[in-house]
């Protein structure tokens, strides 16, 4: 699997999960950043992490706590970096931005109940 894809895979588990989540439902979750850019211009500027905003007043602390607790979670925290260990055992940094930092939500955010079952 390409960097890409592995990163466009590791963004879809992560959203899969977060909608998993009955009390983010409602919110609405992005992905920004080096991989929306990498999506649309794929002979631009590459990236190694994924970076999601998202409609949570109290993210990215209780978010990132709400993932570490989960049975058999898939997440660490290594000092600043927030990890999400992949099916194939490759970590990647997980960044989330909630929308109070943003002048606006992008267009392309969805509600969480309403993302498919999978996202890819």
């Amino acid at each position: 699997m390409d960097a890409r894809a592995r990163l466009e895979r590791a963004a879809a588990d992560v959203i899969v999960i977060l909608k998993g989540i009955a009390e983010y439902s409602e919110a609405s979750i992005a992905v920004i950043g080096g991989l929306a850019l990498w999506k649309y211009m794929p002979g631009g500027r590459t990236t190694q992490d994924v970076d999601f905003i998202i409609s949570i007043d109290s993210a990215p602390h209780s978010v990132k706590n709400k993932l570490l607790t989960l049975p058999n979670s898939p997440f660490i925290q290594q000092a600043q970096y927030f990890l999400y260990r992949d099916m194939d055992g490759n970590y990647i940094q997980i960044d989330i931005t909630p929308a109070w930092q943003s002048p606006y939500l992008p267009a392309a955010a969805k509600k969480l109940k309403s993302v498919p079952a999978d996202p890819c």
